[in-house]
């Protein structure tokens, strides 16, 4: 592991404990004033923080003190709980200002490079890494470091906010509902999310745990501030509200954060987003917020900060993450752990043919770690009509004559590029028609769950006798 790094005289450097939080909370209020991150942190939002990220901060952590023990500054090398094409480890810290200037940024950040390739190495050296520092605007001095050091200015992303007032005008979506979030509705929209951040630069797919210990579990998330857009019993988007109690204690304003939003591809291009963003802020005024706020990426390819400026947010800050890549350095095993896959749900139509009892899934799966193998197999299903909630259809039951709004269809099948055959399950919703037979008529659809893997790569629906 790497060595603890040398810091100046009448300094002493150890590993972080998670005691440390109130002392690196105390670190980052003393450096807010000057870094301008617009991120202020108690005591219970840095060990909140810590323990959803799953920090080891004996290993991945350092803190820095002085001569009574006081910490003075700390870094941190924290590894993704999830990752999808580069394994991402984050770099974060602060030096208390009446310390800087006296080389310990330089010291920690040499740590944290050291230690994040060797986390690299430990967890999975067979896909490529990328180390990255956030750098806000007003930081030049950590710039300037992390230049120095080799990182290169890799995304560039905004703060946005706007007042809670002069509100957008509702423009609603035919056939869409916005309704409060529910948290029978948790797990459906974690799915919701995967789907919707996908293609995203850096988003990894969540599991439930990391879902509920980084999203909709942590103290800041105003269940009753957020929004879900649903259209025939399922869920399209949503928008989730976060009100930082910091935040409010430090500048005096109560902002609605829209920290998380999200709309699956095949709903895209209806207004379902800036209906649900709208009826988000209305929702904020109505509970004593004074402003909304939220963070885009420069770069993102929905053309969400258009979006975000036509409904009235204007940049406050900007920041930079800085990076340094890493190659794989180890071959990857099909059937070891680090294997891992994408999954991308292509939008489209699903005619229903008359007379059709069995049609046939075809699931195309591909492997980063084998880019070139492709497998293909088709496994029949039986149409299964399920009044209950999508996903939770019956398993090889037959169509009926009359149908409800929805057709649940799980597939069962096997993994063709795992050793031992592990087995896979995938959940299909077929949305359609509120009609008393699907048969001769159009159903859009929509791949709502995975499986026990929690993910697939690709599929295609063909028709059969």
């Amino acid at each position: 592991m790497a060595a603890l790094p040398s810091v100046p005289d009448r300094l002493t450097a150890r590993p972080l404990e998670l005691g440390d939080a109130a002392a690196a909370a105390a670190v980052l209020t003393a450096a807010e004033p000057l870094d301008d991150t617009g991120e202020n942190y108690g005591p219970e939002d840095v060990a909140e923080w810590w323990s959803g990220s799953r920090l080891d901060p004996e290993r991945d952590g350092v803190a820095v003190c002085d001569e009574a023990g006081v910490v003075v500054g700390f870094a941190t090398a924290m590894p993704p709980i999830t990752f999808r094409e580069r394994f991402l480890v984050n770099l974060e810290g602060r030096v208390s200002p009446p310390h800087r200037g006296r080389g310990i940024g330089r010291a920690l950040l040499d740590w944290q490079l050291a230690r994040g390739a060797e986390i690299h190495a430990e967890r999975h050296p067979e896909a490529p890494a990328r180390l990255t520092v956030p750098v806000a605007e007003a930081m030049t001095d950590l710039e300037a470091l992390t230049r120095r050091a080799g990182l290169q200015a890799d995304r560039w992303y905004r703060q946005m906010v706007r007042p809670l007032t002069d509100l957008p005008e509702e423009h609603p979506v035919p056939g869409v509902d916005l309704t409060p979030f529910s948290w029978d509705r948790d797990d459906e929209v974690r799915r919701v999310h995967n789907v919707a951040f996908a293609e995203l630069h850096g988003a990894a797919e969540l599991d439930r745990e990391s879902w509920r210990a980084t999203c909709t579990g942590v103290r800041a998330f105003r269940p009753e501030l957020s929004v879900l857009a649903v259209e025939d019993g399922i869920v399209l988007g949503y928008v989730f509200t976060y009100v930082y109690d910091a935040d409010t204690q430090a500048t005096g304003v109560r902002e609605a954060h829209l920290g998380l939003i999200g709309v699956l591809p095949q709903a895209r291009g209806r207004g379902i987003a800036s209906a649900a963003i709208a009826a988000a802020l209305r929702l904020g005024a109505e509970h004593d917020c004074q402003r909304a706020g939220l963070d885009v990426d420069s770069a993102n390819a929905t053309g969400a900060l258009r979006l975000y400026e036509q409904l009235g947010f204007t940049t406050s800050r900007t920041s930079v993450s800085c990076c340094r890549s890493l190659p794989p350095t180890a071959t990857a095993d099909p059937s070891g752990a680090a294997h891992r896959h994408r999954a991308l749900w292509p939008a489209g139509d699903l005619a229903h043919g008359s007379g059709h009892r069995r049609q046939s899934l075809t699931i195309t799966y591909t492997s980063r770690a084998a880019p070139d193998s492709v497998d293909h197999g088709e496994h029949p299903w039986g149409v299964a009509l399920d009044e209950g909630v999508p996903g939770r259809g019956v398993t090889g039951a037959r169509g009926r004559d009359e149908s409800p709004d929805r057709v649940v269809v799980v597939v069962h099948g096997a993994h063709p590029l795992s050793a031992g055959a592990v087995a896979v399950r995938t959940s299909v919703v077929l949305q359609g028609p509120a009609a008393p037979e699907f048969r001769g008529r159009p159903a859009r659809w929509s791949a709502v769950a995975a499986t026990g893997l929690e993910e697939q790569v690709h599929h295609q629906v063909d028709h059969g006798p």
